[in-house]
């Protein structure tokens, strides 16, 4: 009986000590936001054998030329040694790619709809559209408090769903930083948003028609980074960057913009106070408390709308509260059968 109650006590102090943010009850205590949807752990998709073959053909063009250069520079150890630095490099590139592009909805299986994952951006879709029925939401920052919590996926993800659902939608990638959007489409990232910020009346792409592109999804749009710049913090707050949001409203049923981490520049906090409202990546059980608290407070203190929350990499065996029922029912009918017989 005491080493049991010697166990109980030290898992309370260990959840005690535990200072992630890792369940809805969590945001909604300490951050004082509704969560707008809560993503589990997805399972990677398959991705097809053209789509690999693809990556790793982006990924040699970018490396080959200087690879080739080196060896024929010189013979020696030091060369041979860049050399194979470089190809283990371009290997870790190739993975990386193709973790990224394997938690795309875009990647999806055909039949995949009964995939809890699709189903809680469905339901973060939904959650979005009706943030505010007074004023509907035509713009959306996507954004997190720190690097590696899963914005640009929620981003893009939630950008398919909104068009699969017949809004017009237009994702555009505002991290001028680290993008990868354009990645993730196997698209180039020029032109893009950065071309059209800087262009002037008169050169090209001073339109900002000529730096959209479409995707293989019906209704759904692409603006790429852009060019690389030397000082991207400077491109946000301009009254160039305020308009193009206005623009894009009006053309577009939904604008979603994926920024960098509020924590790495401040380009996120230049976005927010431009679109109708923010949306709070936080990866659960891994993004602190405090961290995610500091974002939301400097995002408050230049008056972004806040609309809400999304819990991503949700343990689902270690939730016990709505979700954790939710998907449990959802789960048991996972299968079911049609009127006519077919199993789905």
């Amino acid at each position: 009986m005491l080493g049991l109650f010697l166990a109980i006590g030290f898992a309370f102090f260990l959840e005690y000590m535990d200072d992630s943010m890792k369940s809805k009850e969590h945001v909604e205590q300490f951050l004082q936001i509704p969560v707008m949807g809560a993503v589990p752990k997805m399972e990677n998709f398959k991705l097809s054998e053209d789509v690999v073959n693809k990556i790793k053909d982006i990924v040699s063009k970018g490396s080959v030329s200087s690879t080739d250069s080196e060896v024929s520079n010189g013979d020696n150890e030091f060369s041979r040694e860049r050399v194979r630095r470089r190809s283990g490099n371009g290997k870790r590139r190739i993975q990386n790619l193709e973790r990224l592009l394997s938690h795309s909805l875009l990647y999806a299986p055909t039949r995949s709809g009964k995939n809890p994952s699709i189903e809680a951006y469905r339901s973060l879709s939904t959650n979005v559209r009706y943030a505010n029925l007074d004023k509907p939401v035509k713009s959306i920052l996507v954004t997190s408090s720190v690097p590696s919590e899963g914005k640009t996926i929620t981003a893009t993800n939630l950008a398919i769903v909104l068009a699969q659902s017949g809004l017009k939608t237009l994702l555009v990638d505002g991290d001028l930083r680290r993008p990868n959007d354009h990645r993730i489409f196997l698209e180039s990232r020029d032109p893009g948003l950065a071309d059209y910020i800087v262009s002037e009346n008169g050169n090209p792409y001073s339109d900002f028609n000529d730096v959209i592109r479409s995707t293989k999804i019906e209704n759904l749009y692409l603006m790429t980074c852009g060019s690389h710049i030397s000082n991207p913090g400077a491109v946000f707050p301009t009254e160039k960057m305020r308009n193009l949001i206005n623009d894009l409203e009006k053309q577009y049923d939904m604008v979603i913009v994926d920024s960098p981490p509020l924590a790495s520049a401040a380009d996120a906090l230049n976005l927010s106070i431009e679109v109708d409202g923010v949306l709070l990546v936080i990866y659960s059980g891994q993004t602190k408390r405090k961290v995610v608290i500091q974002a939301k407070e400097s995002l408050e203190n230049v008056n972004a709308n806040v609309i809400g929350a999304v819990l991503n990499n949700v343990d689902l065996n270690k939730q016990y509260g709505y979700y954790y029922y939710y998907y449990r029912y959802y789960n048991h009918y996972k299968y079911y059968r049609h009127e006519d017989g077919d199993e789905e």
